[in-house]
């Protein structure tokens, strides 16, 4: 067996709400979890546009009105356009449920995808001084449902 220390990589995460889902299973199961930031994950956002425009004042102006109902809004410069748009979703679901909350608010959003490279980050727990002392926590996580993979550092 090659020599320690040993880390049992949960997973890697863009979604603060899962990374925070497991990190309270890893301690459930009697483990102090370890989040460190990891290299960027190209993912496939949902983006609800509202509209171009020619001016930065112009796109700037629809911004701070929009931003009395969004606080995710933001503008996008591109080959001298500005383009405005409400949020940036993962999921589908979310962006389907902000663009009908717009809507009510009296805005037309339209769902643009665009490949992004977001940050991420990676979860896991050790160090452990043996690959068998690794190997028994990776059974306890296995009990408690969690999946882990060796990682030796």
């Amino acid at each position: 067996a090659a020599a320690g220390p040993w880390r049992l990589l949960i997973g890697n995460y863009v979604l603060e709400e899962a990374l925070s889902a497991d990190m309270g299973r890893v301690r459930k199961a009697g483990f102090e979890p370890v989040v460190k930031p990891s290299a960027r994950t190209k993912k496939s956002m949902n983006r609800l546009f509202i509209s171009d425009f020619n001016d930065r004042a112009s796109a700037q102006s629809t911004l701070e009105k929009l931003k009395r109902h969004t606080s995710d809004a933001f503008i996008i410069e591109e080959r001298g356009r500005f383009s405005v748009y409400a949020g940036s979703y993962l999921q589908s679901g979310s962006a389907n449920s902000e663009k009908e909350r717009l809507k009510a608010a009296g805005y037309v959003t339209t769902v643009k995808h665009s490949t992004i490279a977001i940050p991420a980050q990676n979860l896991s727990v050790g160090p452990f001084n043996s690959k068998k002392a690794a190997d028994a926590a990776r059974g306890r996580l296995k009990s408690a449902g969690i999946q882990a993979t060796f990682m030796q550092k």
